[in-house]
């Protein structure tokens, strides 16, 4: 049988042909556009902090070694907020000595036994920054402020703010002075609630992502604290500009 194919017109192969360079080309320019994403190192001395009265219908917990009643919860709500922490990574943090603060529903009902409203974690020792490809050292005296995320359902009266201050609380019975925070710069939510509470600036850290590179950029805004010690994951650079590939 005979091939009825028809053979394509010069016009079509050219169109074809351009199509693809075009692809190409773009793929190619995406590489090449530099990516930014910047993060605050915010900072603030452990001082006591008058009571809070939470909102009503609320109440706070701690899981941390050796407290562990309400891990359970931590775990499910960990697993449920779509942040990439899975019971393995709770226990993870737990043994390795992170404090959870979870707001809690007040009072548990029969078909919900404890709802998490919110929650948010403080690491004492060196913790992986992830964003910025560095460990950080905050010092026998310091402590990482870590995430802190309110459920959808609960965000308008205040929880990240209670939960910030009641972190700083456990942080000055556990003997601390300083408390170190690394939110994006464009995550104003966390960086306004920070602010408030007496958290300053200390440092502003860039990272450049560029054709499979990164570059990362630290700059220091103010001396009036230390920095802790940050330690890279690799690549090459000073304590101020280090190239990762």
């Amino acid at each position: 049988m005979k091939d009825l194919t028809l053979p394509s017109s010069p016009a079509t192969s050219r169109a074809s042909a351009t199509t693809h360079i075009a692809s190409i080309l773009r793929r190619i320019a995406n590489a090449f556009t530099p990516q930014l994403h910047s993060h605050h190192v915010i900072v603030r001395p452990i001082e006591p902090i008058e009571p809070d009265r939470l909102p009503l219908g609320f109440r706070l917990v701690v899981v941390r070694r050796g407290q562990e009643q309400y891990l359970p919860e931590l775990i499910a709500f960990s697993g449920s907020n779509g942040q990439g922490m899975d019971a393995d990574w709770c226990r993870h943090e737990i043994a390795g000595g992170c404090v959870m603060v979870l707001a809690l529903v007040d009072p548990p009902t029969s078909n919900h036994p404890e709802t998490v409203a919110g929650a948010a974690w403080t690491a004492n020792e060196t913790h992986s920054i992830d964003p910025i490809h560095h460990d950080h050292d905050p010092g026998k005296k310091g402590c990482h402020l870590l995430n802190c995320f309110v459920s959808p359902d609960f965000r308008g009266q205040r929880l990240q703010r209670y939960l910030l201050r009641e972190r700083v609380r456990i942080a000055l019975a556990d003997g601390k002075t300083i408390a170190y925070s690394f939110p994006l710069t464009t995550n104003t939510a966390s960086v306004r609630n920070q602010f408030a509470e007496g958290l300053i600036k200390l440092m502003r850290i860039d990272v450049i992502k560029i054709a499979g590179l990164k570059l990362i950029n630290f700059r220091r805004l103010s001396h009036q604290f230390p920095l802790g010690k940050y330690i890279p994951k690799g690549g090459w650079g000073s304590d101020s500009l280090r190239l990762i590939r």
